[in-house]
């Protein structure tokens, strides 16, 4: 199992051509759009669920006029 900071977790969403900066992650997750990382000594530990999460809301998060995820 991999893990991640969040700031691999930025580059790695952004090499991907993702528009994923830290405050759109912080937000999804504080509004629940994707699952909360565990807590390890006081740092949030990413995986690739996570990654996976972020990539689905990252690349269609909600806004005015947005069309629904195809399913």
């Amino acid at each position: 199992m991999s893990i991640f900071s969040l700031q691999d977790v930025v580059d790695t969403l952004t090499a991907e051509g993702i528009d994923a900066g830290k405050h759109r992650i912080n937000h999804a997750i504080s509004r629940g759009y994707v699952s909360r990382p565990k807590l390890v000594g006081g740092n949030r530990v990413y995986t690739a669920k996570h990654l996976g999460e972020l990539r689905k809301y990252l690349v269609n998060a909600p806004s005015p006029g947005r069309q629904p995820a195809a399913v």
